[in-house]
């Protein structure tokens, strides 16, 4: 006699493999649903860029195709610094997306319409946001709380937490 409803096993190493649960009076029957493996064009990618300097910041892309941003101290952004910044990521990725790693730490401010702007639809597929306080860390958060970016973001303090983090969307 068994305890329970009695799972199927997913095989470890099959990301493409997503589990869902079947609905109606069954309970506990999972059954994997095959999905195609992401597919990565590199072919139009073949001599991107490797680095753009803005007003404001220094944009590029790594070894591992994380995009970096390193804004320049004591900058204040503005709606058109934003603007600027994404039209270099997209002349940097070639339009792919990316995970963005954001090192906010020398800002001194942001203006509303650059908060507004960032939140909208993004450029990459998650972003990393570099901060240096805990004050930081508490109005970053109300303002992603508020604006609700649609990517996947997240305030970290030490740099190679942030990588490990984003290199989970690369997969």
């Amino acid at each position: 006699m068994s305890a329970g409803p009695r799972r199927a096993a997913i095989p470890a190493g099959r990301p493409h493999l997503r589990a869902r649960r079947r609905a109606g009076p069954r309970t506990g029957a999972i059954r994997a649903r095959p999905q195609a493996p992401p597919v990565r064009v590199v072919a139009s990618r073949m001599t991107p860029l490797r680095s753009i300097t803005t007003r404001v910041a220094q944009i590029w892309i790594d070894d591992e195709d994380i995009l970096h941003i390193d804004c320049a101290p004591g900058v204040q952004l503005t709606k058109s610094d934003i603007e600027a910044g994404r039209a270099a990521i997209e002349e940097l990725s070639c339009h792919s997306k990316l995970p963005h790693f954001v090192d906010l730490r020398t800002v001194s401010t942001m203006d509303r319409e650059a908060r507004v702007l960032l939140a909208g639809p993004g450029t990459g597929l998650a972003a990393a946001i570099l901060i240096s306080s805990p004050l930081s860390r508490v109005i970053g958060n109300f303002i992603l709380g508020f604006h609700k970016p649609r990517v996947p973001s997240r305030l970290f303090t030490e740099a190679p937490e942030a990588l490990t983090w984003l290199r989970g969307f690369l997969a």
